[in-house]
């Protein structure tokens, strides 16, 4: 990493071809950048285009124009190596309901290039910090709400990304543990 800050965004644009509507502006020239060890939050409306913007930042959609640097890495040009040093936790995000909050976890700790000895030692330490050694053998499937937005969380964690993007991330959680 570099001396860059965690996240600059710069005159983001994201525009939608909808065949009814025609061209619609989820985001228009957005700019804000992201300090080391602070909290920044996006508020507006509902439709206001927050989580656009944040999918944008989170590489999973392309910006229609403008730029955003994670760690001075251009998310367009090099989305993977952007991933590499961020966590995004959005409430839509889906869980593989067949697999174990367990096997999901050390799942995306492979994918993100961890070693089988140290993916084991982050669902041990992210498993005691969520409280979630009750359900982390049942499967994704049979969870609560909230025990769902853990697992959520814990997937999210693993990598121990220095950049978190959250979206709506204390949703579905009780007050406790919000």
């Amino acid at each position: 990493m570099t001396d860059a800050p965690p996240l600059v965004v710069e005159n983001l644009v994201k525009i939608f071809e909808d065949r009814r509507r025609g061209s619609v502006t989820a985001v228009d020239g957005v700019s804000f950048v992201a300090r080391p060890g602070r909290v920044l939050g996006l508020l507006g409306p509902n439709g206001a285009g927050k989580t656009t913007a944040l999918r944008v930042v989170a590489t999973l959609l392309s910006p229609t124009a403008g730029s955003v640097r994670i760690f001075g890495v251009d998310v367009a040009a090099e989305p993977a190596r952007a991933r590499a040093h961020t966590g995004f936790l959005t409430g839509a995000a889906g869980l593989y309901e067949r697999a174990t909050a367990r096997e999901l976890v050390a799942f995306f700790g492979a994918l993100h290039g961890l070693d089988a000895r140290t993916v084991r030692g982050r669902v041990d330490e992210l498993a005691a910090l969520l409280k979630m050694e009750e359900f982390l053998d049942r499967p994704c499937g049979r969870l609560s709400d909230g025990q769902r937005q853990k697992t959520r969380l814990a997937r999210m964690l693993v990598h121990d990304p220095p950049l978190l993007i959250l979206d709506e991330a204390t949703a579905k959680l009780d007050v406790l543990v919000a």
